[in-house]
């Protein structure tokens, strides 16, 4: 190898070493230092993910029917609703999130609601506590399996700290593909809930 070669190696294994340690250290627009650093663990924070498997199960039979699974809408009175639980210090006021309701209104959940449209209060549909369920650190779920008194349809499921209907308590809601129930069908709803 001449020198001529050995020298435009050299060239460029340095010039590697330059844009390495370029990319290594900090610009202008660096954020190191500020307060809340995503490596930082005293700026960690708190995410919460919903998700609803709605399944149908004819009458006489035992064998499930997903209807659908979808991440539900955390609504605004479910955020103030944590802020109580966490941080106002009257949480012994409140009772679990743990009532669900349906519908079949066809609306989309908005977040300004406080309770769902048009609560069916009939055929077995009417607004029931779940069965609690813990799912590892920071999850569970609430199983509730309806079992319809007449001929119903639905379509939209809300998680509430009340047990009444229409009680401005909502907490989070989905709509789900519309389901309609003859009578000693049931609709099992399983609402699960995770804190990351």
């Amino acid at each position: 190898m001449n020198t001529g070669t050995k020298i435009s190696i050299m060239a460029v294994v340095a010039l590697i070493g330059l844009i390495s340690v370029g990319a290594m250290l900090p610009s202008s627009q660096s954020d190191i230092g500020t307060p809340a650093q995503a490596d930082d663990p005293l700026s960690e924070g708190i995410s919460y993910h919903g998700h609803v498997d709605v399944y149908k199960i004819p009458a006489g039979t035992d064998q499930k029917q997903l209807v659908d699974s979808k991440d539900n809408l955390l609504v605004t009175n479910g955020k103030t609703y944590i802020r109580t639980q966490i941080g106002s210090g009257s949480a012994s006021a409140l009772s679990s999130a743990s009532y669900l309701s349906l519908s079949n209104n066809a609306t989309a959940p908005d977040a300004a609601w406080v309770n769902i449209i048009s609560e069916i209060e009939a055929n077995g549909l009417s607004r029931a506590q779940g069965t609690y369920a813990a799912n590892g650190t920071g999850a569970w779920n609430y199983t509730k399996t309806f079992t319809a008194t007449g001929a119903q349809s639905a379509q939209l499921v809300g998680l509430n700290y009340g047990n009444t209907a229409n009680d401005a308590t909502l907490f989070a809601s989905v709509q789900f593909s519309g389901v309609t129930l003859a009578t000693n069908d049931q609709l099992q709803v399983i609402y699960s809930v995770s804190v990351t």
